[in-house]
């Protein structure tokens, strides 16, 4: 195998450890013999070029071009985080690579790293909820480990032996469900430039995904989905506030309702017009309007305030988000089909993910709601 090749194999490598069957022993020990066999090539050359220069003294014309040969072998041009790959990709996107380049988008079958990351930026610029929560990347199915039953250290007198404590551990599993998001585009669009056509796909998928996240975490009902705050079951640290208009004893109860070790790091979510409506005015009555609360910097009695019209009208959630996790089994990928829209001559993208979220710890929130009567 030349360098190129090892390189396109320890890609597919990659990609092939990401699956659930995957012999990781028997990767692991290929990968390891593709890079002694790209040492020993890179040896090889070294001691050809050793050689050359040594006979060919005065001819560094000769030197030179064999080194650039010796680079030229030695380069991926098209590794998947390479601005060649990320071209080669939104070309073969557009229908306009050359076949060399659809090849190598074909043998690596992943998203470019400078375009992936891109995506994630925009989702967390665009997002609501999503940068505040914990988030991984991991493939398949992910198993979080949770306190079920847990006791603090004691203090023990010298020469007395400890008690065991019955702590015991739960789990949360996050699964793997799609997220899809498809897009049309005109000719001229696909015809725009390399970095035009980025701009307007990371753009355009990506504050789909966004909003799409932000509806789950808020009020998935974890039925091909993931499971939201909201999700009827999930908080069952619950409460009402006042009905006719919120007060500011209310806002106490709401915020006394978590342990001070969840509250360091709390935040408020909610609809705009319960902040606007109930909770500003309650504040402004205890003399805490805008001027001494800074209701326009989004904060409640120094806890940050989140405002999500995603969130079921009436409802509040205070609690640390950082116990809800979310993973993406399956990074984002963007694919392209003309038949869809054959007609018209335009082209359908689709970005496609797996994912999914979950409260890890509900013993972090609390959930109020407007009271019935």
């Amino acid at each position: 195998m030349n360098l190129k090749e090892i390189e396109e194999r320890k890609a597919a490598i990659a990609i092939e450890m990401n699956a659930d069957d995957a012999d990781l022993d028997s990767l692991t020990a290929e990968v390891t013999k593709l890079n002694e066999e790209r040492a020993a090539i890179a040896e090889k050359a070294e001691k050809r070029n050793a050689l050359i220069q040594a006979t060919l003294a005065g001819k560094g014309e000769v030197v030179e071009e064999n080194k650039k040969e010796e680079r030229k072998m030695n380069e991926n041009i098209y590794a998947v985080d390479s601005k060649e790959y990320r071209d080669a990709y939104l070309l073969n996107l557009q229908g306009r690579a050359t076949p060399e380049q659809r090849t190598a988008v074909s043998a690596a079958a992943v998203i470019p790293t400078l375009t992936l990351n891109k995506i994630y930026e925009k989702v967390e610029q665009t997002s609501v909820l999503f940068p505040h929560v914990s988030k991984s990347y991991l493939p398949g199915l992910v198993s979080i480990p949770v306190e079920n039953a847990k006791n603090d250290a004691a203090w023990v007198a010298m020469g007395t032996a400890a008690t065991d404590g019955a702590d015991s551990f739960a789990a949360v599993t996050l699964s793997a469900y799609k997220l899809i998001k498809t897009v049309e585009l005109n000719a001229d669009n696909v015809a725009a430039s390399v970095d035009s056509f980025e701009a307007f796909i990371v753009n355009a998928l990506a504050k789909k995904i966004a909003r799409a996240i932000d509806i789950a975490i808020c009020t998935g009902d974890g039925s091909s989905k993931a499971t939201g705050l909201l999700a009827s079951g999930v908080i069952t640290n619950t409460g009402t506030y006042t009905k006719a208009a919120m007060t500011f004893a209310d806002i106490n109860t709401i915020i006394s309702k978590i342990n001070t070790e969840y509250r360091r790091n709390a935040k408020f979510v909610m609809p705009s017009a319960v902040y606007y409506s109930d909770v500003v005015p309650a504040l402004a009555g205890k003399g805490l309007g805008v001027d001494q609360q800074n209701a326009l910097q989004m904060k409640i009695l120094g806890y940050d305030v989140i405002l999500d019209d995603n969130m079921t009208a009436d409802s509040i959630v205070f609690g640390d988000l950082s116990y809800y996790h979310w993973n993406f089994a399956k990074d984002v990928t963007v694919e392209a089909d003309d038949s869809v829209a054959f007609r018209t001559g335009s082209r359908v993208y689709r970005a496609f993910a797996l994912a999914d979220g979950k409260v890890v710890n509900i013993a972090a929130f609390t959930a109020f709601t407007r009271a019935a009567s």
